[in-house]
């Protein structure tokens, strides 16, 4: 078969995201490897794809990949494809500049069941804060992201929790225990060097 006669054809590759980017790395990989490659490695291809791409892409690979993906993550495959699509209509909304605060999703990510004492309505804000913090504490343990979220808590106590779907006792439960006991460790920290 000649390299021409690819399934997608010369001109589906040129009209390809990757080949019109302007990142650097899509650029680099052009200039340096596209005489010699017809695709981009995978890589390339998934920096360039948007979030409801990537959940399609991860939905439809194989049931190995889903599970090695998620395993990473400390969670079943089927938990993280509840929580990717719910992030993408999440990440919609926001780019949509939409209300957030007290709104009610329709779609509901999975939280497993020995993640919380209390029972929480995670069709809210709550559900999505945390699967959020269990992924940057897995993705990125060094993040503040969740110690700057306390801060701004901290800073607004009267903002009412409620309407996000928080429960009474959402600092005790077990996936926000350890956040907000790093939380009071930094603000002690500061208080102790003023």
């Amino acid at each position: 078969m000649k390299r021409s006669s690819c399934v997608f054809g010369r001109s589906a590759i040129t009209a390809y995201p990757a080949n019109r980017s302007k990142e650097l790395f899509a650029t680099h990989f052009k200039n340096t490897y596209g005489d010699s490659h017809v695709f981009p490695p995978i890589w390339v291809i998934v920096e360039m794809l948007e979030f409801g791409s990537l959940v399609s892409l991860y939905q439809g690979s194989s049931r190995v990949v889903r599970d090695n993906i998620a395993s990473n993550l400390e969670i079943p495959s089927s938990i993280l494809l509840s929580w990717l699509r719910t992030l993408n209509d999440v990440r919609n909304i926001c780019a949509h500049h939409s209300r957030l605060w007290n709104k009610e999703f329709g779609r509901v990510p999975r939280i497993p069941r020995d993640w919380h004492s209390a029972a929480f309505d995670n069709r809210r804000l709550f559900g999505i804060l945390t699967i959020l913090a269990h992924l940057v504490t897995r993705i990125a343990p060094t993040s503040h992201l969740f110690t700057r979220f306390m801060a701004l808590l901290h800073e607004y106590p009267d903002l009412p929790l409620c309407p996000m779907g928080f429960p009474p006792s959402w600092k005790s439960e077990s996936c926000w225990k350890h956040l907000c006991d790093r939380y009071e460790q930094s603000t002690d920290t500061v208080t102790r060097s003023e």
